[in-house]
């Protein structure tokens, strides 16, 4: 169980940086309507799979 989380939290990581980062270099999907928000997305995003990566390898 601990594993498919971590595998989780990787999956979320995906999703909020494609969906932000295209957000912030393209507008798509929400239209660049603030940076700021896009920008602390992807770096809560990249937290959190950094930090479900190295939970994930510390299990193996």
């Amino acid at each position: 169980m601990p594993k498919a989380l971590c595998i989780f939290a990787m999956a979320i990581f995906a999703i909020l940086l494609l969906i932000f980062l295209l957000d912030l270099l393209i507008g798509i999907p929400f239209g660049r309507t603030s940076v700021m928000t896009d920008l602390w997305f992807v770096v809560s995003g990249a937290a959190l799979g950094t930090i479900g990566f190295f939970i994930f390898r510390k299990l193996k």
